[in-house]
């Protein structure tokens, strides 16, 4: 038969008689071995470039052993070993799936559908980071010119986004900056990166109004009285019940969440059912204390209030 490929060739060599049907049996002329020679590198050629597939039929039960290089790679059935131990690898032993070991543990595993695991074997998506303490469950970025790093971790309590060093964290869509972290702390927003204008604090809670009149009177809250803190401003709100007394000292509501800043006066509107319609609240630096007044900015007494209730809204700088 002639021997027009590789895949024809016989193991014994006194059966290959020609190379495409060039005659280099026993006793052929010269010129026909050089031409089979010249046969014999194409042929080699078309394997080397990938032209003609090298196949056999027994590669599903074929077990190979053998080093490429001192030190390299051993090719053993389904996994490629790459140490002297053994113990990294890259193996395909599950079907549809590669795993790249070392020290005999699964460390990066890519599945049928092409997503990546790190510290899992079974990822859920094109990237899953897995791992049984922070730093395992941990992605760094690091500018190595800049000498700054960040990172995305999941701790054992919640997510994670850190800078790491002296640096900010942006937020930009479409193309612009729409929110920073600046690295002393505050938000700033659309490309403001000045701290003085920065978002350092946002709070809610609740507050207790209590007698600053020296009377002892104890107010009954209508409701939960309740404060917002947005930067440095305080904005409270309570609905109290005052008690009955003929006490003439000033009408005064102490119990501020946060301290007034000095040389700062705070403003807001009352209601009563005393009628004294809408009347003024301020809040004095000093002594950090409400007051409250009528119509002709006199300040008014517990007797004013005496059994009345009062609706209070007042914003102010605090210290």
């Amino acid at each position: 038969m002639a021997k027009n490929s590789i895949t024809d060739y016989d193991n014994t060599a006194a059966n290959n008689t020609d190379v495409q049907s060039v005659d280099i049996s026993e006793g052929c002329s010269p010129s026909g071995i050089n031409n089979a020679i010249r046969e014999v590198m194409a042929d080699l050629a078309d394997v080397n470039d990938g032209t003609v597939a090298l196949t056999s039929p027994v590669a599903s039960a074929m077990s190979v052993t053998t080093t490429l290089t001192a030190g390299g790679i051993d090719i053993n059935g389904n996994e490629f070993i790459l140490d002297a131990d053994g113990d990294t690898s890259i193996t395909a032993d599950t079907d549809d799936q590669i795993d790249f070991k070392t020290g005999g543990s699964d460390r990066v595993t890519i599945d049928a559908s092409g997503n990546v695991g790190i510290g899992t074997t079974s990822p859920s998506s094109a990237l899953h980071l897995s791992g049984a303490t922070t730093p395992e469950a941990r992605q760094t970025f690091t500018h190595t010119t800049a000498g700054l790093s960040s990172q995305l971790q999941q701790g054992s309590t919640g997510f994670g986004l850190s800078a790491l060093g002296s640096q900010t964290i942006n937020f930009d869509t479409n193309g612009s900056e729409r929110m920073r972290i600046l690295s002393s702390g505050g938000i700033t927003f659309n490309g403001d990166t000045a701290s003085a204008n920065a978002l350092d604090d946002y709070e809610e809670g609740t507050w207790t109004p209590a007698d600053g009149s020296g009377a002892g009177l104890t107010f009954t809250s209508s409701g939960t009285p309740y404060y917002t803190k947005v930067g440095n401003l305080v904005t409270v709100q309570a609905f109290i019940i005052v008690p009955s007394t003929s006490n003439t000292n000033t009408f005064t509501i102490t119990g501020l969440p946060y301290n007034i800043a000095t040389n700062s006066y705070g403003a807001g509107s009352a209601f009563n059912n005393a009628n004294l319609g809408h009347h003024l609240v301020y809040v004095e630096p000093t002594a950090g204390v409400f007051y409250v007044r009528d119509d002709n900015n006199v300040n008014l007494t517990n007797a004013n209030m005496s059994g009345k209730f009062v609706c209070i809204g007042v914003t102010y700088r605090a210290s």
